[in-house]
């Protein structure tokens, strides 16, 4: 839909500042002449700066000597002696001119063109009709005195004539006039803002060894997913952060490698924020075969990412489908993930998904990995499947879980034979601690609800990630010239400092990015902005983009709604 937005404000008169001519003064040397602009200055043609002659004959407070007996500063064919409003801003030029004396009309922003002539009295940003709508002094940049301009203000959607309203505390705004491309450069206005760094936004599958020798592991999942461990993992987030719970298992695959009827990857509830309904999915798990160490762990968690699957994928229950899974349909992957089909809840205007855990782009993807097992294909292990098509190796899961940004955590139970592989991986992944050690954790089976817990509050409370930054334009903006949005007025964004500065707070940083940021910093960038394509209006224009912060997986750990307010042709405003 088009988006307009008029940014009205109104006329409360302030005091006068005259020109510094009084009655019977002529101005410096020129003789009454008249000057056709003002001298370069604006003013009306046949303005003068001397005032021999006090005559008004439009009663407005001006001497006829001072509006020029030729000008018409409206262009509504009606000289400024004889036009009560002789700039057409719906203000009377009786209203703008209050200093008494005809010879030295208002000039509130001591631009040498007075009031009843500047249709941006104040030069503020607003036009005069503006700031009558709004109910804004003309004659002063900020009405209510709390130390934000009235454009400002009325671009935040805050009120310009209430002290105790203010914009939303950490929104951007500034003002971006306009410079032809053609014309001499103007001044790029630049901004500071601050980011927070920690982890933010996750997509988390529960990936369960369901071999039979993980009963107290599944016992554990079981009883404690949605009482301990996701409320565990709510709580490190914080307020403002969002997971999304899926729950999988894995045994192995069957033909030539143990029971047949072993499974290499069920998906038993997709990503969903219900924790309740993957609660519910919980009860479906069980224990059995196994007995054929090492297990699927690796084409199991490559296809969770990268949704290659086959018929040698065969279900470990009787319910699995190869159809779209939820609450009540679990599935196991028996070919190449179609997530249209395979990811039942995304929307259209949804970011497209992938793999077979549905995964989303801009969320980082967490795979909790509990199990007693070594990995068939582990790090440093030989390709010993005999099943066709040959499935993933290590190195092609390692290969995955990099391009995704993907996080690793080991939960190793029982007699954690698995640890040494596990911790491979997360070394090779970069799923470490803010210590560099690998993001695994070793216990009993009993203790697994606890250790799944730790391990995501260590990853939230303490990995470390590159951040960077993105800028997302108004998809509703109508208004500005082909082939532009409102992300070009910002024309680059470069890192700053960070609090606390390195090497405690980050490595290092280049003209796009902070690397190795711990995630208790807090990150500075500049935003250079400049408008060489958005011509003024009769009226003040405000333009919207986000500016977000992007983390491992490009995923947004904060960002920022920027509003860029282009004057009305004619109108001034802060930088």
């Amino acid at each position: 839909m088009k988006r307009t937005l008029i940014i009205g404000a109104a006329l409360a008169l302030a005091g006068a500042v005259g020109l510094g001519c009084t009655p019977g003064r002529s101005g410096p040397d020129n003789g009454g002449r008249t000057r056709g602009d003002g001298g370069g200055l604006g003013l009306p043609d046949g303005f003068v700066s001397g005032c021999d002659d006090e005559t008004d004959t439009d009663g407005d407070g001006i001497a006829d000597a001072r509006e020029g007996s030729t000008s018409d500063t409206d262009g509504d064919g009606t000289s400024n002696h004889l036009d009560d409003d002789s700039d057409g801003d719906g203000i009377l030029d009786s209203e703008e001119t209050t200093s008494g004396n005809v010879c030295a009309p208002t000039d509130s922003d001591l631009d040498g063109i007075p009031n009843a002539f500047d249709t941006d009295s104040d030069n503020d940003g607003l036009t005069d009709r503006e700031e009558r709508m709004a109910g804004s002094d003309a004659t002063r940049p900020d009405s209510d005195g709390d130390g934000i301009d009235d454009l400002t203000e009325t671009a935040a959607g805050s009120s310009p004539t209430d002290g105790s309203s203010v914009p939303p505390e950490g929104t951007l705004y500034v003002t971006v006039p306009y410079h032809p491309p053609t014309g001499p450069a103007g001044e790029h206005p630049r901004r500071e803002f601050e980011f927070q760094t920690r982890l933010r936004s996750a997509d988390i599958v529960f990936l369960v060894d369901t071999t039979g020798s993980m009963s107290g592991t599944v016992s554990s999942v079981q009883s404690e997913l949605q009482s301990r461990i996701i409320p565990g993992i709510v709580t490190a987030l914080g307020a403002d952060g969002d997971a999304r719970y899926a729950l999988a298992s894995h045994g192995d695959f069957g033909p030539g490698t143990g029971p047949d009827d072993d499974g290499a990857l069920t998906i038993w509830h997709n990503l969903s924020r219900d924790a309740a309904s993957v609660q519910g999915a919980t009860s479906r798990l069980a224990t059995d075969f196994g007995g054929d160490e090492p297990e699927s762990q690796v084409p199991a968690m490559y296809a969770l990412l990268n949704g290659e699957a086959g018929a040698s994928y065969q279900s470990e229950s009787p319910y699995a489908t190869s159809g779209p899974a939820h609450p009540d349909a679990p599935k196991t992957p028996t070919r190449v993930v179609n997530t249209l089909v395979d990811c039942p809840g995304v929307g259209p205007d949804d970011p497209r998904p992938y793999g077979w855990g549905c995964f989303i782009e801009g969320r980082v993807p967490i795979i909790v990995l509990m199990s007693d097992a070594t990995m068939h294909n582990g790090s440093g292990s030989r390709q010993d499947y005999s099943v066709s098509p040959a499935p993933p190796t290590y190195d092609q899961l390692v290969a995955e879980m990099q391009r995704r940004g993907a996080i690793f955590v080991g939960v190793s139970v029982g007699g954690q034979r698995g640890t040494a592989e596990y911790r491979a991986l997360a070394m090779a992944t970069n799923s470490l601690r803010g210590d560099g050690s690998p993001l695994v954790f070793e216990g009993e089976q009993s203790e697994t609800s606890n250790l799944v817990v730790q391990g995501l509050t260590e990853i939230i409370g303490e990995s470390r990630q590159d951040i960077t930054t993105d800028t997302v334009p108004d998809a509703a903006e109508t208004r500005l010239p082909a082939g532009f949005d409102t992300t070009d007025f910002i024309k680059a964004i470069r890192p700053v400092r960070g609090i606390p500065e390195m090497p405690a707070g980050y490595d290092r940083r280049d003209e796009t990015t902070f690397y190795n940021v711990a995630p208790d910093t807090r990150v500075v960038f500049e935003a250079d902005f400049y408008n060489d394509f958005q011509p003024g209006g009769a009226t003040a224009q405000v333009f919207r983009a986000t500016i977000r912060t992007l983390g491992r997986a490009r995923s947004v750990v904060d960002s920022r709604e920027v509003f860029m307010v282009v004057p009305a042709e004619g109108g001034g405003g802060p930088i």
